[in-house]
């Protein structure tokens, strides 16, 4: 089996691709990947680079940017396929209203179901079981646990020397990256005789871009050189303004908006690598 990365079949650098947690307006996201395929299909007709994870390294996602991710690499769908998808998990789960969590969980867990369904992977199928079609882009998500939410673990397609990676089921690894309070309650997983309660990582990371970075480190050598590391943010949230009132709603959404917001590590790594010319950030406003 070929583990060579995509950036070897090319003689190039590393292509790397971090997604921003946003919930619904990671459509956003896809809407823009979309039309960076596009153009590349355009530019170079003889590679034909129809599927991101032809063109990519690796790609990393937190929250429904790890959903995303796992589109994009497992099922190997295109930008567009990818959107497609994800507009209908908007419409199914994402948007329903008057629901509890509990109630907006099973209905995710019953869209993943269809979802794997519909494109031929097995229930059974795990993040780290060898899968020819997908190996030479690497797959790194992170996610976080319920009782030490201020920790990361990382989901990958593949194997680190560190740190032994959680072997998770491709539905499971769906359902953990969007399972965030409170839209939706955290995933129970069973290994060792043991039961662990993950949720994705939003709300301590919601930008992973330095996380990939690390992981293109961990998985590609220190000798091979990054040449695009191109970050999908969901929308710029604009200016925060702490509320002038006592009202606790008001407080909570501020300091969620605050908390969860990528567009401040966006600027900081912008001034570290903006010189490079490596790095490239897009997001709607």
């Amino acid at each position: 089996m070929s583990t060579q990365s995509n950036s070897a079949s090319r003689g190039s650098g590393l292509c790397l691709l971090s997604l921003d947690s946003g919930g619904a307006r990671g459509v956003s996201q896809l809407a823009i990947l979309a039309q960076v395929m596009h153009r590349l299909k355009h530019d170079s007709p003889d590679d034909n680079p129809d599927r991101p994870r032809s063109v990519f390294d690796m790609i990393s996602g937190v929250g429904s940017g790890g959903f995303i991710a796992i589109l994009l690499v497992i099922f190997g769908l295109s930008a567009q396929e990818a959107l497609d998808e994800f507009t209908d998990l908007c419409a199914n789960v994402f948007d329903k209203r008057g629901v509890d969590a509990e109630t907006r969980t099973v209905a995710l867990k019953q869209h993943i179901d269809k979802l794997l369904e519909k494109h031929g992977v097995d229930q059974s199928t795990r993040m780290l079981d060898p899968v020819d079609s997908s190996m030479k882009c690497k797959l790194a998500i992170p996610i976080s646990y319920k009782r030490h939410a201020g920790s990361i673990c990382i989901l990958r397609n593949f194997s680190v020397r560190r740190e032994k990676t959680p072997n998770l089921t491709v539905a499971e690894a769906l359902l953990v990256t969007l399972a965030t309070p409170p839209l939706f309650t955290p995933t129970q997983i069973s290994k060792d005789s043991a039961a662990f309660e993950y949720m994705g990582a939003d709300w301590t990371l919601s930008n992973p871009t330095e996380e990939i970075i690390t992981e293109a480190y961990e998985a590609f050598g220190a000798e091979e050189r990054v040449a695009c590391v191109m970050s999908l943010g969901c929308g710029h949230p604009g200016v925060f303004v702490a509320p002038n009132v006592s009202d606790i709603a008001a407080w909570n959404e501020f300091l969620e908006n605050l908390v969860t917001s990528s567009e401040r590590k966006a600027q900081a790594i912008d001034s570290r690598m903006g010189h490079l010319g490596l790095y490239h950030r897009f997001s709607i406003f």
